[in-house]
């Protein structure tokens, strides 16, 4: 009984580790607003749907705010910038937004779903 109940503990472990993503960083946690709306513009709005970010790529400028939308029904999901070493929590539903300050092709992915990527096309 102990051995089972230490296998499924472990197995619990395992299934986390694979579903978390990457930890949020305390500065990008910031940008999070459960049901309302950023301090600044937000530029472009990026949603969830049938496991893939719609749309895929937004352009926006300099000091402009890009606001993911997760609601994909039961399915969790993260967006990380790993050149940026950022990334949103994994939830199922809420928003999450990123200002952008700077010129570039930014790349990101849902680390627990290998079909959702996308980029944010930074103008000055």
């Amino acid at each position: 009984m102990a051995i089972r109940t230490i296998g499924v503990l472990l197995g619990l472990c395992v299934l986390g580790a694979a579903c978390g993503g990457l930890p949020a960083s305390p500065a990008v946690q910031q940008h999070i607003y459960p049901g309302s709306t950023p301090e600044s513009n937000v530029a472009a709005v990026i949603q969830t749907r049938y496991v893939a970010f719609e749309p895929s790529v937004v352009t926006i400028h300099v000091g402009q705010t890009v606001e993911w939308v997760m609601d994909d029904g039961q399915i969790p999901v993260n967006v990380v910038f790993p050149k940026l070493h950022i990334s949103s929590p994994t939830v199922i539903k809420g928003k999450w937004y990123y200002t952008f300050n700077a010129p570039g092709t930014y790349r990101y992915i849902s680390s627990i779903h290998s079909t959702m990527f996308g980029s944010v096309i930074v103008k000055s």
